[in-house]
C-alpha cells in the first residue's frame, strides 16, 4: 500500500491553482493609434498642424457640404495621397471626384 505524503499533495495542489490561475487571467489589451502627421509649415483653409486620415475625410466632407469644392478636392487629395492603406481611402476617391465634378 502506497502512503501519499501532505507536502506532495500541497505542491500538487499549487502546481494545479497556478496552471487554473494562469489559464483565467485575460490577455492583453491591444489599443490602435491612428497614425498622425505633424507638419512644419501647415497648408490648406485650415492650416492643420497635426491631423489624420479621418481629420482630414471629415474636413473635407464639411468643405463639400458647404460648396467649397476646390478646398475639398485638396484635403481629399491628401487623404489619399498621404494615407494609402486608411479605411476612408475609397470614399476620399469617391468624394475628391464629386468635388472635381462641381469644379
Amino acid at each position: 500500500m502506497r502512503v501519499i505524503r501532505p507536502s506532495l499533495v500541497v505542491s500538487f495542489g499549487c502546481i494545479i491553482s497556478c496552471m487554473v490561475g494562469c489559464a483565467t487571467t485575460p490577455a492583453p489589451v491591444v489599443a490602435s493609434v491612428p497614425e498622425l502627421r505633424i507638419v512644419a509649415e501647415p497648408v490648406g483653409p485650415d492650416a492643420l498642424e497635426v491631423y489624420d486620415a479621418e481629420t482630414l475625410f471629415v474636413r473635407g466632407l464639411d468643405l463639400l457640404d458647404g460648396g467649397a469644392w476646390a478646398d475639398a478636392a485638396d484635403y481629399f487629395e491628401r487623404l489619399v495621397r498621404e494615407f494609402p492603406d486608411d479605411g476612408h481611402v475609397l470614399l476620399g476617391h469617391y468624394n475628391r471626384g464629386l468635388a472635381y465634378i462641381h469644379l
